[in-house]
């Protein structure tokens, strides 16, 4: 049921939001777990591509550590983005990659990448594999959010084009510091072989909703406007008695689109009644239905402070329809159930001079 009757006045035209995204360039990665055989330091290998605007593509190796936290290894000039936000205490380093090879075709993977870790220590990561062309690849929302102690935004992050590594036609060699390390085993099969842990996408879309913000909040005159853009999200909105209100807002990259829908519309915060509570509900969805992260919103106003929680507490709900994956997803629940315990909350306070400012955070609830 639409809100009715909470606002005070007439709209002026103006229209303020709450929301924002940050999309991440990083276009391809390689998941190297190690867990049952882990060095004395690391248990997994994560090797990013990030493509830059001028089309060149830098690589970093994400070493995750026995105690939580991450190395970060990367050639100078990568985007570094959703990593400080994402990751436990992680310590960057700008690193020349004694040899640095990441490639993708329809029926080859091949990836070698080496250099020198904080320990001194040569790492050689490589992975080769074959006959690609037979293997019918996924969708994953990556539970990447699970590891975050200290959240700054809510980490959407679709693999498309996600594949295991089959053991039958794959050679992997994790090597520390002369040391190898055997790559764990998956334990379901998938693609009619057994497979290693070892996962990959050749197709990631990263976007961080609402990352913790601290400040001002810029108006925007929109007059009648049902549809427009802001710092490249954009917005459509639903009419309440003349008031702009969110239904939809949305982000794209190329042919990806990450999209918000609320039901109810979200409402004009910047004519809410005083003494008035709201709740309603969202969904968070990619361009491909690969599934769908739905939660809730409440919105209240007392003595002129705004507050606002979201909660997305049904989780992400796939659409896998291969009965291996959808066992693989009941089984493993991580993958599945990550963003339940992810909470939003922000206060919204206006000055004597009308301007108005937001504290907002992410936390966990475990």
């Amino acid at each position: 049921m639409a809100h009715q009757d909470i606002y005070t006045g007439k709209s002026n035209g103006q229209f303020i939001s709450p929301f924002s995204f940050k999309v991440d360039l990083m276009r391809q990665l390689v998941l190297i777990p190690f867990e049952k055989d882990p060095d004395i330091f690391y248990n997994q290998f994560e090797v990013q591509l990030s493509v830059l605007s001028a089309g060149t593509y830098k690589i970093a190796v994400i070493a995750y550590k026995l105690n939580g936290s991450a190395d970060v290894y990367h050639q100078q000039g990568y985007p570094l983005a959703f990593q400080s936000s994402i990751l436990n205490a992680p310590a960057f380093i700008e690193t020349i990659f004694d040899s640095c090879f990441f490639t993708f075709s329809p029926a080859d993977l091949d990836l070698s990448i080496s250099f020198r870790d904080v320990h001194n220590r040569a790492v050689i990561l490589k992975i080769a594999e074959r006959e690609r062309k037979d293997k019918v690849p996924f969708t994953l929302l990556a539970p990447v959010g699970v590891i975050s102690k200290k959240p700054l935004s809510l980490p959407v992050y679709y693999m498309y084009q996600m594949s295991f590594a089959r053991k039958n036609y794959c050679d992997i060699k994790i090597s520390v510091g002369g040391k190898f390390h055997k790559p764990d085993v998956f334990f379901l099969p998938v693609d009619k072989s057994s497979n290693y842990f070892t996962r990959y996408s050749l197709d990631t879309f990263n976007v961080d909703i609402n990352p913790a913000h601290n400040g001002f909040m810029e108006i925007k005159e929109i007059g009648n406007k049902n549809s427009f853009d802001i710092e490249s999200v954009h917005y459509e909105l639903k009419r309440n008695n003349g008031h702009p209100e969110i239904k939809k807002i949305s982000v794209q990259r190329d042919r990806h689109l990450c999209a918000v829908e609320f039901s109810p519309s979200f409402p004009d915060i910047l004519a809410l009644k005083n003494n008035i509570f709201l709740t309603g509900d969202f969904s968070i969805a990619s361009d491909t239905g690969a599934g769908v992260i739905r939660g809730t919103y409440q919105i209240g106003n007392k003595q002129n402070e705004i507050n606002i929680k979201l909660h997305p507490e049904l989780g992400w709900i796939p659409r896998e329809r291969r009965l291996i994956l959808r066992l693989m997803f009941k089984l493993v629940k991580i993958f599945r159930d990550w963003p339940k315990n992810y909470i939003w909350d922000a206060k919204i306070t206006r000055d004597e001079n009308g301007c108005y400012f937001m504290d907002s955070i992410w936390k966990r609830i475990i």
